[in-house]
Formats: structure tokens, sequence, C-alpha cells
């Protein structure tokens, strides 16, 4: 599982590359999660994590690094997508819609969209997470993030 996306993250260029797309979303959804579990303004997206990282050391006392915090939003995005899949949620679920899946009629993107790539986007987001194929978390990955009790109440 590759983390990085390098300095590619901000070039247009790459905004309708399927595959770095379903990347990125995996990747920054980890920063996304820790900043609502904060319970602070989610548009801060224009911060540099390493600075939310050390504003809260500052504001706790305790040392965080922004790996540290990434880390807690992955935990965070386990634990709700073991929750989902408890409760029955499948690969099926993860639909957009039909307006998303749309053309757009003008701009850059002009007549081109993600109907035809979104089955591979979601394998793609899937595997980035540490999911099996139907969106449920591997249990290797919820003892990496020590839910080892999450774990075994999804083998069950």
């Amino acid at each position: 599982r590759s983390d990085t996306i390098g300095n590619d993250f901000l070039d247009p260029a790459k905004a309708l590359d399927h595959e770095f797309t379903a990347k990125s979303q995996a990747i920054m959804a980890r920063r996304g999660h820790f900043i609502d579990s904060l319970g602070i303004c989610m548009f801060i997206a224009g911060v540099e994590f390493t600075h939310v990282a050390e504003t809260l050391s500052a504001i706790t006392g305790w040392n965080f690094t922004w790996q540290e915090c990434a880390e807690a939003g992955e935990r965070i995005m386990n634990m709700m997508r073991s929750f989902n899949v408890r409760c029955g949620h499948t690969r099926a679920d993860n639909c957009l819609s039909p307006r998303i899946l749309e053309a757009p009629i003008d701009g850059p993107a002009k007549g081109r969209s993600i109907a035809e790539k979104f089955d591979e986007m979601v394998s793609i987001y899937y595997g980035m997470m540490g999911w099996d194929d139907n969106g449920k978390p591997l249990p290797k990955t919820l003892k990496r993030l020590g839910l080892e009790k999450v774990a075994k109440e999804l083998a069950r």
C-alpha cells in the first residue's frame, strides 16, 4: 500500500486521473476524519497537517505528530466502516448520485464522466484502505490500528 501521492496532489492535470483520485481520497480522508473528530471547521484544508498536530499538541500538552493524527483518522474510518458492515453495508451501497456521474457540459472536464471508472475507483480505494473487495476491513488492517476487538467481532 502506498500512502504517498507526492507533489502531484495539487496538479490540475491529475484531477481527471481516476486512479490518482481514488488514492488521493483514501489518503486525504484520514485527515478529514481526524479533523472532524476535533469538532473544528472542516474548511482548514489549506492548513498543513503538521500545523494541526502542533496546535493540538499545544492545546492538550500531549505531543502529536501528523502521522499519529492521520492514524487516528484512519482508525475512525475503520471503526465507522466496521459498524456499517455489521449493519449490512456492502459494496453495492457505495454509489453516487446519478447527477455526479453525468459528464459536465462545459469547463475542463467537458464531456468526461467517472461513470465507467467508478467501480475501479472503489476497488482502488478499498485496496488503499486495507479492505476486502466488498469493503470489509481486513483483520490485519484492524489489528495494525489496535482494533483487535473489532476484528474479532467482524469475524463472527
